[in-house]
């Protein structure tokens, strides 16, 4: 992994921390940023023990209201989780905060 990709993750950890404040925390994520892919390690609330999340391969798309990021292929540690991904919301689409979304923009990570 790269210095860039160990700064961007840094970023990325720091605001999906802040996403998911009240549910828990990231304990741990990598990016791949040629591979496009992101391995992550997250603790949540009522789980006696962290999940790990890997992403086959994600997407950043600007549209006319701001970034967007797209993940695909996600497999976890959790089979209940696993399916529920794959039953309700297998390619999740969500749009970056501002400060990220200028920070992906400005490294040239956004098609």
């Amino acid at each position: 992994m790269s210095i860039f990709d160990n700064a961007i993750s840094a970023g990325v950890k720091m605001a999906v921390n802040h996403m998911l404040a009240d549910i828990g925390s990231i304990t741990q994520l990598h990016l791949d940023i040629k591979a496009k892919t992101v391995t992550a390690t997250v603790e949540l609330l009522g789980e006696v023990s962290p999940i790990d999340f890997q992403v086959g391969q994600y997407v950043l798309a600007k549209k006319e209201d701001g970034v967007y990021i797209t993940l695909k292929d996600i497999t976890c540690s959790r089979e209940w989780l696993q399916k529920a991904i794959q039953k309700f919301e297998p390619e999740p689409t969500v749009k970056l905060p501002e400060k990220l979304a200028s920070a992906v923009s400005f490294a040239g990570m956004v098609q």
